[in-house]
């Protein structure tokens, strides 16, 4: 009996541990079963967030899109190339160009590198009898070649033959040809300017503004910085041409030449461009990623590659990694090109939106955005200095009209006013008169550029260093 019990008693010992461990292996497989539910949920739920993410991105991006071509504008640089519009032979000013291009000709020796690193001379100094020979003679060699572009650019139109479609990486030839056309152009002024031929000099002043010209419709980035380039170089001439010699009867006609090119057109062309061009970046196939990463390694094409074709690799695409980098990049454009379209001070605007922008590609890592933007940004304040040194020359020139006729200095800007200016320019950098004040043998007439600060028409020095942190102005000084 007892034993019986005994067994018993074990038996359903035995059971509740089963029970127990049932039960337990149950609960286990319960919460097992109700995690994976919740981390299946989680999947779908992070799934269904990046689907709609992506698809808001997509419509994003395609709004942009359409908002540019339904603006006519070009959204590629196959429609960049279609939009830039062409020119009839008869009219088009690059075509006898780019034969003067192949005219230039340097020094066989030497004297090459001589040449290249001869500038005009400062303020109050001469060039060696040795550099006045070679510039002389280097002027001489060349006279064909600019008397061809003299011809040229009398057309009224000018499209050099550039193909747009291959977007940022479009070939630009023809710079290198504008930029030593018009240095041996400022070359011929000077020479001109201390011999006392007033017609010869403002001549050649109105060619290097005339070449800068056949850039004002190019819808590149580079083309109007050079276009800028070549305006101050004929501002520059211009300086210290006046510093040697007067200008004769041709004032008048000199400071129409500098009022023709004051366009404020040229960077919303250029920067709508250049949006165009580097839309396709963002959007690259596998085979032009592997292409673009050999040629940064040193590796050179034995020709030319096609231009990017704008299909993105499927799976970069789907991820959405560069696309919201696109996003980003046509919404910080849109900004660009607007201000661009606004004449300074108004666009200046954009030097409060850069540090923004530039933070925000910096936080979200948008490598692309941050090596394109601020060039498009500098631009912006390279016009309005641009736009200052054009000013600046068409009030001295007025100033000279004044002596000429008064045979002294005027005490204020106010007495240009009406007579030889409509109104005293304004600075493009804080929207008040440009400055002038008389010298001891001359005068300045000056901006306070980008700084803003108003420093008595310090000149800059042509040898300053970046360690110089004193605050300049944009001058233009006649001491004569």
């Amino acid at each position: 009996m007892k034993l019986r019990l005994t067994n018993w008693v074990d038996r359903c010992g035995c059971r509740a541990h089963l029970m127990r461990r049932n039960s337990g292996a149950s609960l286990v497989t319960f919460a097992n079963t109700q995690i994976a539910k919740a981390i299946l949920v989680l999947w779908v739920l992070i799934f269904a967030a990046f689907i709609v993410w992506r698809l808001n991105l997509y419509f994003q991006v395609s709004r942009q899109l359409k908002a540019i071509r339904a603006a006519e504008l070009p959204a590629s640089p196959v429609e960049l190339e279609r939009w830039y519009a062409r020119v009839p032979d008869s009219s088009n000013a690059a075509i006898p160009l780019v034969k003067a291009f192949e005219l230039l000709k340097t020094f066989p020796d030497a004297r090459s590198n001589r040449i290249a690193k001869i500038r005009l001379p400062e303020r109050g100094k001469k060039w060696s009898p040795e550099e006045q020979d070679l510039v002389a003679e280097y002027v001489a060699m060349n006279a064909e070649a600019l008397a061809l572009a003299r011809e040229a650019v009398q057309r009224p139109q000018c499209r050099y033959p550039i193909a747009l479609s291959y977007g940022l990486m479009t070939d630009t030839p023809h710079l290198a040809g504008l930029k030593e056309l018009t240095r041996i152009a400022s070359y011929r002024a000077f020479l001109s300017a201390e011999q006392g031929r007033a017609p010869d000099w403002t001549q050649d002043i109105r060619l290097i503004l005339q070449l800068a010209c056949t850039l004002e419709k190019e819808p590149l980035l580079i083309s109007q910085l050079l276009r800028h380039s070549l305006i101050e170089l004929a501002a520059h001439t211009t300086e210290r041409c006046l510093g040697v010699a007067d200008a004769g009867d041709d004032l008048g006609t000199l400071i129409y030449a500098f009022e023709m090119v004051e366009n404020t057109n040229a960077l919303w062309l250029a920067l709508v461009g250049e949006r165009a061009s580097a839309i396709p970046v963002f959007r690259l196939s596998w085979a032009e990623m592997k292409r673009i990463g050999a040629n940064a390694e040193g590796g050179s094409p034995q020709s030319k590659p096609p231009p990017l074709a704008g299909q993105p690799n499927p799976l970069f695409w789907l991820s959405g990694l560069f696309e919201r980098e696109l996003n980003f990049f046509l919404q910080a454009m849109e900004t660009n090109i607007a201000l661009a379209a606004l004449p300074p001070p108004a666009s200046l605007v954009v030097t409060n939106l850069a540090d923004e922008f530039t933070k925000l590609a910096k936080r979200r890592h948008y490598i692309l955005s941050g090596l394109l933007l601020p060039a498009f940004w500098n631009a912006i304040i390279r016009t309005a200095g641009s736009f200052a040194r054009i000013r600046l020359v068409r009030t001295a020139l007025a100033i000279e009209r004044f002596r000429a006729e008064h045979n002294r200095l005027p005490e204020s800007l106010d007495e240009l006013v009406p007579g030889l200016l409509p109104a005293v320019p304004a600075d493009p950098f804080d929207g008040a008169p440009l400055r002038y004040r008389k010298l001891e043998k001359g005068y300045v007439v000056y901006s306070v550029d980008r700084d803003g600060q108003d420093d008595g028409g310090r000149e800059r020095p042509a040898d300053r260093t970046r360690r110089d942190e004193t605050t300049y102005d944009i001058t233009f000084v006649v001491e004569r």
